[in-house]
């Protein structure tokens, strides 16, 4: 059974694995915005990290609702950096493992740098990404989804938000992985009024790295295949060319690269906490 505690904020920690080792608080703060954690299970089992791996859930995010399957149309979403900063200094230890949105969100917040030990960043880019996608798609001969991303924008609502959800899976998942990354993604809660605030955010924001890690050691991690959040971003930033910052690229990987690639994911959270225990 999985263990699962509230803090002030009412973000929901679920303990998905507890090994022995060194007492780490591996947060994994999911993407999306509004998406719900459990995605990661897979990746949590896979990887089999020394101490707690916990699934991170502000309020309002995925199922961590008031009221199981109804959202809030007037929480105010910025309240997240509130909860970010006070759930990295309540804890001990600890690593970040932040997926597409959550890998850039905690960069916007120099706040969380003191808090923490370590930050691994998973297919996620530290600057808006919008016209880079669409390039690579391209490259690939993918559809557009440019009208139904429109429409949810336009009149954010459950059925656009599906719309545009659908329209954007063939950019997370290379053609061989398109039936497991659909089944992965079936069913997931996600709060389109989140993903909505996040589109916000895409447009207000010229950069979203307010800090760049200057001593803990930083693990960022992209895919050849992923057309959503485009690995180059990230190798092409001269701010992230750092001697405590190491950048793979998967190939043949989606957006979700364990999905593809699991023991290469594995090997890498590997090399990293070898990096944290030097």
């Amino acid at each position: 059974m999985t263990f699962t505690v509230f803090d002030s904020h009412k973000t929901r920690l679920r303990l998905k694995k507890q090994t022995e080792g060194l007492p780490y608080n591996w947060l994994f703060i999911p993407g999306g915005p509004g998406v719900d954690s459990q995605y990661f299970d897979e990746l949590i089992e896979i990887c089999d990290l020394p101490g707690n791996a916990w699934e991170v859930d502000f309020f309002e995010n995925g199922s961590n609702t008031k009221t199981p399957g109804a959202f809030d149309p007037s929480y105010n979403f910025d309240s997240w950096r509130d909860a970010l900063v006070d759930l990295v200094s309540a804890l001990d230890n600890v690593i970040l493992v932040g997926h597409s949105f959550g890998g850039f969100y905690p960069l916007m917040h120099p706040d969380v740098e003191a808090h923490l030990t370590g930050y691994i960043i998973l297919n996620s880019i530290p600057s808006p990404w919008i016209e880079k996608a669409v390039e690579k798609a391209a490259s690939r001969q993918l559809p557009s989804f440019a009208k139904e991303m429109a429409d949810f924008e336009a009149n954010p609502n459950p059925q656009t938000f599906s719309d545009a959800l659908q329209a954007c899976i063939p950019y997370y998942f290379p053609p061989k992985t398109l039936d497991k990354g659909k089944a992965l993604l079936a069913d997931l809660p996600f709060n389109y009024y989140a993903a909505g605030w996040g589109q916000t955010i895409a447009i207000e924001n010229k950069d979203f790295a307010n800090w760049i890690p200057s001593q803990m050691p930083v693990m960022i991690i992209g895919a050849s295949e992923d057309c959503v959040t485009p690995f180059e971003i990230f190798q092409n930033d001269d701010r992230f060319k750092k001697d405590n910052i190491q950048l793979f690229e998967i190939k043949d990987a989606g957006h979700f690269p364990w999905v593809e690639k699991p023991e290469e994911i594995k090997s890498l959270f590997r090399q990293y906490i070898a990096r944290v225990e030097a």
